[in-house]
């Protein structure tokens, strides 16, 4: 299968909150990239693919969350997958810094692991 993906995903599970001006819905983050979001969600309230969302994700470390407008792009019960439409420059560059460190983790582990050439 061809990956179609804008942009690259990366997993990090976190508290997410999906709001609009009616409700908030109560998730967890699996993977993020710059462009969305995949959230899954606990009881059977699933977001509209008709509302625009605002999506507030907590990064931890006593750091205030990150937030960005989200519509659904789809919805694969229980989860559902977040295009995001608008960012500020500071969100869209501690999501950047995030990113990164997810990666950086990531790569360490990864390298951490190899086994000695021989």
């Amino acid at each position: 299968m061809i990956e179609k993906r804008a942009f690259h995903r990366v997993p990090f599970a976190t508290k997410a909150i999906l709001s609009d001006n009616d409700k908030s819905l109560l998730g967890r983050l699996e993977n993020i990239s710059f462009g969305g979001a995949m959230v899954r969600f606990e009881n059977d309230s699933l977001p509209s693919p008709l509302i625009n969302y605002s999506l507030t994700i907590d990064v931890g470390k006593g750091a205030p969350p990150i937030q960005m407008a989200a519509e659904v792009a789809c919805i694969s019960f229980p989860a559902v997958g977040l295009r995001f439409t608008s960012i500020d420059h500071d969100s869209k560059e501690r999501l950047e810094a995030l990113m990164s460190e997810i990666e950086r983790i990531k790569f360490s582990k990864i390298s951490h692991h190899r086994m000695p050439e021989s």
